[in-house]
């Protein structure tokens, strides 16, 4: 069911740009973490969020439940190592 893969730019309405960095499905919902990007897409900024999606339209919204947070953001980290050493 995964909507959004790494390395996809998402554009809000707002104009501003995230890059999908990873994905993981949790308890039947598929979280992203995204970091902003500049506008001509070239750098990501020191802006990082964890990202719900909503499985009925594949909206986003930034997930704000601290449990959750604490939750994931370690399963997060341990995938973007796992990733860093096998792109060495």
């Amino acid at each position: 069911m995964n909507n959004f893969k790494r390395y996809d730019v998402v554009t809000f309405e707002d104009g501003s740009k995230v890059v999908v960095l990873e994905t993981l499905m949790h308890d039947g919902i598929e979280y992203l973490y995204v970091g902003e990007v500049t506008d001509d897409e070239e750098d990501l900024t020191d802006v990082y969020y964890v990202m719900n999606v909503d499985c009925t339209d594949a909206t986003l919204q930034k997930e704000t439940n601290q449990e959750v947070l604490a939750e994931l953001l370690p399963k997060f980290q341990q995938m973007l190592l796992e990733d860093d050493e096998k792109d060495e």
